[in-house]
């Protein structure tokens, strides 16, 4: 029986059906179009070229063939749409298709473990957290195919790994540690002078006789960084002893904008959630005795606005119509607040020509930027180059406690200062923060 069509009144076009074999061959045709297409028809290039539809719309094959060159894999696959057509689909041997998964890990002989430098995490960290710090370290990180993730020339991390219960217990592995990444690089050592420069650093405690030098040298202190981001550790090459930052140690962080804000909109945007703030160059030393009751009188004087993000829209028009005013002349300043109990945060604000690998991206011109550096400096330092993470000293947990107070409010500043700059957080080590 036929159907009318009850809006036009005519029979419905009947389609045709065309064999799996011959959609493939017409679809390899596509794909070599210069075997087709008649003479003097210019065949698109699909490095080049987009569809019409997304004109300005980056491919993947786009994305790849500009960040690896036309080396890398690349090959369409047959698909078939909601609709019922079958359609090619260009896959490239990126993340995703590799599936590096901590659930795919095999084990790792304690034997060849000993030999290689360790770095070990928790099975709750995926792969793609590996991958998103290291890309924040060097230009060069990527997969280079499953479970190898390159670093730079002569180094990279091969994994994930797992350990049996008895190798567990040989290698001295923490139990909370089970996923292991091999860090791949050619041993560079130099003599161990003993001469050191303030505090002796983690390496020369850990190699005996000798230090690690070069590529080794500088991969090494990369995957550290990635230990303390990701509550792991490092066990090296023929030790026992496990170098395990502590994660809690990252206090200071930095914004990054390339909207300038002067030292009275700043004072400002923060004056309401610290009420002491003023510039450095203004700050007096407070004695111990006094501490406890101007923190308790600072808590007081705290006026938080309804809504803070009213402030903060303030501040930012103020930059910005001072930008196009041509009234902002950007000179370095800092600023000092009461924080924690017993401390302070020391705010320094200035136009830096390096930016950080995580940022690298960012369309800022000349390659520049304004960076805001928050820093904590503890009661009884005064130096604002204070840094706890680089003393190798168990802090005290009352120093643990303020430490911690202290960080919630870095945040805070940190945030506030994101918003009313468009900017970037990263912490210490130079990882992108999420606000």
């Amino acid at each position: 029986m036929t159907i009318e069509n009850p809006k036009t009144g005519s029979l419905p076009r009947v389609a045709q059906r065309v064999s799996i074999a011959q959609r493939i061959k017409q679809l390899e045709s596509a794909k070599n179009p210069s075997a087709e297409a008649p003479v003097g028809v210019n065949v698109p290039d699909p490095i080049l070229e987009t569809n019409i539809s997304a004109e300005y719309t980056l491919t993947s094959t786009m994305l790849h063939a500009s960040l690896f060159g036309t080396d890398f894999y690349a090959e369409p696959v047959l698909t078939v749409t909601q609709a019922g057509e079958l359609q090619a689909t260009d896959v490239v041997a990126a993340v995703d298709l590799f599936q590096v998964r901590w659930e795919d890990a095999v084990y790792l002989p304690a034997e060849k473990a000993q030999g290689a430098h360790l770095l070990l995490l928790g099975d709750d960290v995926d792969p793609r957290e590996l991958e998103a710090l290291a890309v924040s370290i060097w230009a060069t990180a990527h997969w280079a195919g499953p479970g190898q993730l390159f670093l730079f020339e002569g180094a990279s991390l091969k994994g994930p790994f797992k350990f049996t219960a008895n190798d567990t217990a040989t290698l001295e592995v923490p139990a909370e540690l089970p996923q292991a990444w091999i860090l791949d690089v050619t041993p560079e050592r130099v003599p161990d002078t003993g001469v050191f420069i303030g505090v002796q650093d983690t390496w020369s405690q850990v190699f005996s006789g000798e230090h690690p030098a070069g590529n080794e040298l500088g991969a090494l202190n990369a995957v550290r960084r990635i230990a303390k981001r990701l509550a792991g550790a490092i066990r090296v090459a023929g030790q026992v002893k496990l170098v395990q930052p502590d994660p809690e140690s990252a206090v200071n962080l930095r914004v990054y904008s390339n909207r300038w804000l002067d030292s009275a909109d700043l004072t400002y945007l923060l004056e309401g959630l610290f009420p002491d703030i003023v510039p450095s160059g203004n700050a007096t030393d407070t004695v111990e005795a006094q501490l406890t009751q101007n923190r308790e009188e600072l808590a007081l004087a705290r006026d938080i606005t309804a809504n803070l993000y009213e402030r903060v829209a303030e501040v930012s028009s103020s930059a910005v119509q001072k930008a196009y005013a041509g009234t902002t002349m950007p000179e370095s300043y800092s600023l000092l607040a009461s924080a924690g109990n017993r401390s302070r945060v020391h705010v320094t604000v200035q136009v830096t020509d390096f930016l950080p690998m995580a940022i690298r991206h960012q369309p800022w011109p000349d390659g520049k930027a304004v960076e805001y550096g928050i820093q904590w400096i503890p009661a009884g330092h005064t130096s604002y180059g204070f840094n706890v993470s680089d003393f190798n000293v168990p802090l005290t947990r009352t120093m643990r406690l303020e430490r911690s107070r202290v960080r919630d409010e870095i945040e805070k500043i940190a945030y506030l200062i994101s918003k009313a700059t468009a900017g970037q957080i990263l912490d210490e080590d130079g990882f992108l923060v999420a606000s």
